[in-house]
């Protein structure tokens, strides 16, 4: 029996471009995006499908899908082939189950908090 391999990837990363739908119905969205590992760069070539006319419709949040936006992909990485100019190319696509926003957490250190009312004591000084 033979099974199937499972990667499951949910990183941060910003969008380098508009997104754009392509297929017959508009129903996939491809963008890039970009992930940083340590201090490299790793670029994602991302694309999002629509299942339109299903049970479960998922839509593609287009307006989210903008360039220098930050968020949070969730979904699988994907061998592609494709030929250009006579040649076999491969790559992977990041194949979006969901997408999310990242949480904003509040600065509340308390070497903060006391930086700060130290600064209004020497204020008033």
């Amino acid at each position: 029996m033979k099974t199937k391999s499972v990667n499951h990837l949910r990183i941060s990363a910003r969008l380098t471009d508009n997104a754009v739908l392509k297929g017959d119905n508009e129903n996939t969205a491809r963008f890039t995006a970009i992930h940083h590992v340590g201090k490299e760069p790793l670029f994602l070539n991302c694309v999002m499908f629509a299942n339109k006319g299903r049970k479960n419709e998922r839509v593609i949040p287009m307006d989210k899908l903008t360039k220098g936006n930050n968020l949070i992909l969730e979904g699988f990485l994907k061998p592609t082939t494709w030929e250009k100019d006579g040649q076999k190319r491969t790559g992977m696509d990041f194949v979006i189950n969901a997408i999310s926003e990242p949480e904003v957490i509040a600065d509340d250190a308390p070497e903060a908090e006391e930086e700060e009312s130290e600064g209004a004591e020497n204020q008033e000084a």
